[in-house]
């Protein structure tokens, strides 16, 4: 029995370790493909605590990653839309954990992230709950710089009110000596007219 006991106690404890070795192996996997993604991402807890976070989050940021750890995410991604400040309660985090439902908000949107030094970024961001067993766990919350995609949208706006105006100049000049001729036709036109 005792022999038994200790072949089973040895399989066991060889399964064990041939089963840490592989979570440790997708542990390591995981952990570079978040280090290697250039979008920031943060995992809260269903409080909005800040659990884990990649280096992408924390250059955005301008901050380390010890920084980002621990904090609340209302504190840590204080945001505007449309040069106004968005609420706590408002915040994309908190309403995706409240509504246990994702939430992308584009581009368009005009959201930004208040840095520490007082900066706006532009991003784009996206919740999604961690839900096991109908329980929240948490979210990931996904962010990326949009500067240049806004700064391409504002030039393509400059060159369209440019191009309109520059457009519209000629014609209106063009209208107004026709609009001359008209009035002055009572008295016939001449050739040069």
């Amino acid at each position: 029995l005792t022999k038994r006991l200790h072949n089973v106690y040895t399989d066991q404890e060889s399964i064990i370790a041939e089963r840490t070795e592989q979570l440790k192996e997708e542990y390591a996997k995981d952990r570079t493909i978040l280090q290697a993604i250039h979008v920031g991402i943060l995992v809260v807890d269903k409080e909005g605590v800040v659990l884990q976070t990649n280096p992408a989050a924390a250059s955005l940021l301008k901050r380390t990653e010890k920084d980002l750890v621990k904090q609340l995410i209302t504190n840590l991604l204080p945001m505007r839309k449309h040069e106004k400040t968005v609420s706590k309660t408002d915040h994309p985090v908190i309403q995706a954990l409240k509504n246990r439902e994702e939430i992308s908000i584009s581009p368009e949107a005009h959201l930004n992230v208040v840095l520490k030094n007082g900066a706006t970024l532009p991003v784009k961001i996206s919740v999604t709950p961690l839900i096991k067993n109908r329980r929240l766990l948490g979210a990931i919350v996904l962010f990326q710089d949009v500067t240049m995609e806004r700064q391409m949208d504002y030039m393509k706006t400059d060159f369209i009110t440019i191009a309109s105006h520059h457009l519209r100049t000629p014609l209106s000049t063009i209208q107004w000596y026709l609009e001359l001729l008209a009035t002055e036709q009572k008295e016939g036109l001449t050739k040069d007219q």
